[in-house]
């Protein structure tokens, strides 16, 4: 179950999010996280493939997410639910602080039955750089190491808890100032065994503002076999 939540709390703050060129803004979350226009909440919802049919709506997600932003684009609250064969799990990040000066409250759940909660914040060691440590653990056993390009575009993303490692590498592919396409390759270490994968996020459609708004999900690199598909929504100030 802790490899459940590990590999949740990677993609909540990761693998899904679209970058695009920011190169005359500074440094905040809507910014790294690609989004365009003065976006006031995203929802996302991922839906599986199934039987070759491709979703057409939201109708039957397995994963959602809902980002809230300040105008100034730093995060107010994140939540996130993901369903299993067992349960439903949820997470809710409550954001304080401005720019690079960021911490949150995560409480992590259970079929809304409370079973986790955690204090983070962000600890820039330069100016593309930061961890993701926990503000209750002086040892810092388990962090996540980000790191950006010029633009505040994430280019690696290393997730660290004891004997378990997860790291993220990203190309990211762009025209028109629009995102096309995401290419990651994941490597994941848990004690002497390794295993890569590969997420391919292809941008489908986009808003009036360029925010992606479908997206099709493969896991190989041919892009021969859609795994899933991202419906994305937005609320602007």
């Amino acid at each position: 179950m802790n490899k459940i939540l590990l590999l949740l709390n990677i993609v909540l703050l990761s693998s899904c999010n679209l970058q695009t060129n920011n190169t005359t803004e500074s440094y905040s979350q809507k910014v790294e996280y690609g989004l365009k226009g003065n976006v006031k909440e995203m929802k996302k919802y991922i839906c599986k493939v199934e039987n070759n049919k491709i979703p057409l709506d939201t109708t039957n997600f397995f994963r959602s997410y809902i980002k809230t932003f300040d105008e100034d684009g730093n995060s107010i609250e994140y939540n996130t639910s993901n369903k299993n064969e067992k349960n439903t799990i949820y997470v809710t990040m409550i954001f304080s602080g401005k720019g690079k000066e960021i911490s949150y409250k995560e409480i992590v759940s259970f079929d809304k039955q409370k079973k986790q909660e955690k204090e983070f914040k962000y600890a820039w060691s330069d100016d593309f750089t930061y961890k993701i440590v926990d503000i209750n653990d002086g040892n810092y056993s388990q962090t996540q190491t980000i790191k950006l390009n010029k633009e505040f575009s994430v280019i690696e993303d290393n997730f660290k808890q004891g004997d378990y490692e997860c790291l993220e590498k990203r190309e990211t592919i762009v025209n028109n100032n629009k995102i096309e396409k995401i290419k990651s390759t994941i490597t994941t270490k848990t004690y002497d065994k390794t295993d890569i994968s590969y997420h391919i996020e292809v941008v489908k459609k986009y808003d009036e503002y360029d925010n992606p708004t479908i997206i099709y999900l493969y896991n190989t690199l041919d892009e021969k076999q859609l795994s899933d598909v991202i419906f994305q929504e937005y609320i602007y100030y």
